[in-house]
């Protein structure tokens, strides 16, 4: 017999919800009863086996440089390398401006 229950769990977060809303206060732990409650239990599961960090501050890093760190320089051999790649592939048509990407 059919049954027109909902199968999707209840809203309980907002559709443009961010990670950092499923973690503790203190950065460390998973909001375990929350991300139960949200995601089927395969996944929440999964998630909950996603170990958080250890209390180091974010911080940007360009990976375009061995140091991480973004300059002129750095953003200047990027472009060159990007610009030697787009002449290796201007034949096939997808070419894209690395100013862009950046």
């Amino acid at each position: 017999r059919a049954s027109f229950q909902s199968l999707s769990k209840p809203k309980v977060l907002a559709e443009d919800a961010l990670v950092s809303e499923l973690i503790e206060r203190d950065g460390h732990h998973w909001r375990t009863e929350l991300v139960e409650r949200i995601f089927p239990p395969k996944l929440a599961s999964s998630i909950l086996a996603v170990p958080l960090g250890r209390g180091y501050p974010n911080a940007l890093v360009w990976h375009f440089d061995k140091k991480g760190v973004f300059s002129v320089r750095s953003a200047y051999n990027f472009s060159c390398r990007m610009s030697r790649r787009e002449m290796a592939v201007s034949s096939t048509g997808s070419r894209f401006q690395s100013w862009d990407f950046i």
